[in-house]
């Protein structure tokens, strides 16, 4: 997970029972072999769930980059039709802005300049 830090030491994150020293002779001990084969089944469960965690963690790590790709697609598009505009209403200030040049003699000869 993103923010958490994994675990300073590499002990499993389950409890584990202790075993007595082992020897050929405990091996036969049927406490001792009955303790080990749980262990074992265990620890095979728990790598059936990891590896079932670790095909939908792939699966999903798939689908996002996926989405991501489109959504980056998306955006540039957006972006590009956002420039033209902005670029289109500058264009329209500027026009507006900058009246076009009038002759002296249309002022002079207009109506408003003799005060009509």
């Amino acid at each position: 997970r993103p923010g958490t830090s994994p675990p300073s030491s590499l002990s499993p994150p389950f409890p584990i029972p202790s075993l007595p020293p082992l020897d050929r002779g405990s091996l036969i001990d049927p406490p001792t072999f009955i303790l080990l084969t749980e262990q074992v089944q265990a620890l095979q469960r728990d790598k059936e769930i990891l590896k079932t965690n670790l095909n939908k963690a792939e699966e999903e790590v798939k689908l996002l980059f996926e989405e991501n790709i489109a959504l980056d697609e998306a955006n540039k598009r957006l972006l590009c039709l956002l420039e033209k505009e902005q670029k289109h209403r500058s264009e329209r200030k500027h026009s507006a802005v900058i009246p076009p040049r009038a002759s002296v003699g249309s002022l002079i000869l207009s109506p408003l300049f003799h005060g009509r």
